[in-house]
């Protein structure tokens, strides 16, 4: 019984073990999905300051109002 319990354990330890997800490599920079994670990435590095995140950020939420605009509900409810 006692040999049934370790193999069991054992089994488990390297399935759990195989399935673990492997760590992000650190020499290898995430690329963002979208342009707010692009302006946050360039931000955090330096290659923009706070002033030109803000201007860019703003012209980001002008051009998604601008092709997605937000419909408003009816005043006469």
């Amino acid at each position: 019984m006692l040999v049934a319990l370790i193999v069991v354990g054992m089994v488990l330890l390297v399935t759990c073990a195989a399935l673990w997800p492997e760590p992000d490599e650190p020499g290898q920079p995430v690329k963002p999905s979208t342009p707010e994670g692009t302006l946050i990435q360039r931000l955090l590095t330096g290659e923009i300051d706070k002033r030109q995140y803000q201007a860019e950020q703003a012209r980001l939420a002008a051009r998604d109002a601008e092709r997605h605009p937000l419909a408003l509900p009816d005043d006469r409810l």
